[in-house]
């Protein structure tokens, strides 16, 4: 077994544990957590209540289960969520493959020391714009600026041979590409959260999106094909064309959460009230509004 396996396999190994053992000891709701005294149990309950407010998600029951399973939001934010994760796929997966490409002089551990800033930079600049985004209370804005900087890394890569591109400008373009998905994958994570009201809700949605989300990572791995070295036209363009996709997705998600709170604020949602389920109706309570 080479070294590298044995590194995966440690690696998982440990996940697996630790995830065993954060079953057991993880607490699901206040009132099962045991390491809580009475007073600090019931001021957790009240901040949770009013941060819920009107969309409440408390029973997972038949009709909520209908509810989750029927939004569209979670479907549509899993679509998105797919064509977005391949840049990421894309940059972990492959980036020191594309590097070495770029000097034929590079060793393996020139080429693996060059891939270390990619991610120094992408931490410093999806912080940056997590702070950002929550200061200002906006999150569709970032959203585009982050694919606006992964289109334009995608479109030098996919370009290079043609245009003369130096090896200075096509490293540059893997921080673009980089940069640009780190900063859009957790605002996707938060637009999608905040627009799910209750904690099963919200919950499912994560799990969903996240879940399915990531086997976007599939099309990342059959995209780059060694064949198409240095060039690797099929995985720049398909990956150009995903982010396209995910801009458009995500300008229709937004169009559409505004289209609904207009109708909300003219009362046509307000039927929902006299439905057998009406204090459970998470999100689709007439009085919650969305946000972006």
């Amino acid at each position: 077994m080479a070294g590298d396996d044995r590194i995966f396999i440690i690696e998982g190994a440990i996940t697996a544990v630790v995830a065993i053992i954060c079953y057991f000891v993880m607490a699901d709701w206040p009132e099962t957590a045991k390491f809580l005294i009475p007073k600090d149990r019931e001021m957790i309950k009240a901040r949770i209540s009013n941060d819920g407010g009107t969309g409440r998600m408390d029973r997972l029951d038949s009709r909520a289960i209908k509810r989750c399973l029927s939004d569209w939001k979670i479907w549509s934010s899993i679509a998105i969520y797919i064509c977005t994760v391949n840049t990421l796929y894309a940059i972990n997966l492959f980036s020191p493959t594309i590097i070495a490409q770029l000097n034929p002089h590079f060793t393996p551990r020139a080429a693996q020391a060059r891939v270390i800033p990619l991610f120094v930079v992408s931490a410093i600049a999806a912080a940056i714009t997590a702070y950002a985004s929550d200061r200002l209370r906006h999150r569709y804005s970032f959203a585009m600026a982050g694919y606006g900087f992964a289109l334009v890394g995608w479109i030098i890569l996919l370009c290079q041979k043609h245009a003369g591109v130096t090896v200075g400008v096509r490293y540059m373009a893997l921080y673009f590409v980089s940069v640009g998905g780190y900063i859009t994958l957790p605002l996707l994570w938060t637009l999608l959260a905040n627009n799910s009201g209750g904690r099963y809700k919200v919950a499912i949605a994560s799990a969903a999106q996240i879940g399915f989300g990531n086997s976007g990572g599939i099309i990342a791995s059959l995209i780059f094909q060694s064949k198409e070295a240095p060039f690797y036209l099929t995985g720049y363009a398909v990956s150009c064309g995903l982010i396209v996709v995910a801009a458009l997705g995500l300008t229709a998600f937004v169009w559409v959460l505004k289209w609904e709170n207009r109708k909300r604020e003219r009362g046509e949602r307000n039927w929902r009230l006299g439905e057998a389920d009406a204090d459970n109706l998470g999100d689709d309570h007439p009085s919650f509004r969305f946000v972006f």
